[in-house]
């Protein structure tokens, strides 16, 4: 039996896949596209539960899921909401960094706070891809 919740997500009960995992990943792709921002709070487990002809035991598992990820946090009496994302995961090169950030929904500015040249240290070299005491700003 296959019900189609709208035109990107079907929940297919009949599938080896578990109904919880096709709702966490329903989730997962609405957070991670921006349809859902940081701090937007997600529908009740039980309009869910009844938008999708699901369990609130299965909703309740994908939430989990999401949670375990640090996407959604629950507030006891208020609901689940979409986390603002950890930037331990952004990968810090110049050319995508802007981006990198963008795509979890934050904002970035830029300030120089200081710029001198130094001669490259071992890791500083290793980074930069550069000799050992390279001079470089």
């Amino acid at each position: 039996m296959l019900l189609m919740v709208q035109e990107d997500m079907i929940i297919d009960k009949q599938s080896v896949i578990p109904i919880y995992y096709q709702l966490f990943k329903y989730f997962e792709k609405r957070i991670r596209s921006g349809d859902y921002k940081p701090g937007d709070a997600l529908p009740t487990e039980m309009e869910i539960a009844e938008r999708f002809g699901i369990s609130r035991m299965t909703v309740r598992r994908a939430i989990a899921e999401l949670a375990n990820l640090g996407m959604v946090y629950t507030q006891k009496g208020k609901g689940t909401f979409v986390a603002r994302p950890k930037l331990d995961n952004v990968v810090f090169n110049l050319d995508n960094f802007y981006d990198e950030v963008r795509q979890k929904g934050l904002e970035c500015r830029t300030k120089l706070l200081e710029a001198r040249i130094i001669k490259a240290d071992p890791l500083t070299a290793k980074r930069l891809q550069i000799d050992v005491n390279t001079r470089c700003l």
